[in-house]
């Protein structure tokens, strides 16, 4: 009996001596989630426009807005105006008095007229540039208008 006592011992030490040389690792996989927003957001090069210096009933020459959709979404860009003002007096000239347009070199008159309400402009995917184009024609409400006038335009983008 002492011989299978022995053996067994011997055993023993042999696979505690296997177990501590064999590393052993235990993989756990984690699932893990995520919901990525669609966002959109516009910005302007330039961030404001100047149609120069007009006399009554003139028409400014084209001026350029690149529009950029900065989001990960595609973005229906709405536009609005307000009517031309000038201090004290609030419509020296109606919105409608700026023209704009996706396509370069058309005449004021083929230009699509600004409104007080938003109206599609154009769409932009993720991260793409668009040039507008943009026209004034000084018709002023009173022809007695003189000096600087402010217009104010906005762009809202939908996704």
């Amino acid at each position: 009996m002492k011989t299978n006592i022995l053996v067994t011992v011997a055993l023993i030490a042999s696979i505690g001596l296997l177990s501590t040389a064999i590393p052993y690792a235990h993989a756990l996989d984690v699932p893990s989630t995520a919901t990525i927003l669609g966002v959109c957001g516009l910005v302007t090069v330039p961030v404001a426009m100047s149609y120069g210096v007009l006399a009554p009933n003139a028409e400014s020459s084209d001026q350029t807005l690149q529009i950029t959709n900065t989001g990960n979404a595609q973005a229906n860009v709405l536009v609005m105006g307000s009517d031309w003002g000038i201090p004290l007096v609030s419509n020296a000239m109606l919105v409608s008095a700026t023209h704009y347009s996706l396509t370069s070199g058309q005449p004021y008159a083929s230009k699509t007229a600004l409104t007080g309400t938003d109206t599609q402009l154009t769409t932009l995917t993720a991260l793409q540039q668009k040039n507008t184009f943009w026209q004034l024609k000084a018709t002023l409400n009173d022809p007695a208008t003189v000096g600087p006038t402010t217009q104010i335009v906005t762009l809202t983008g939908q996704c």
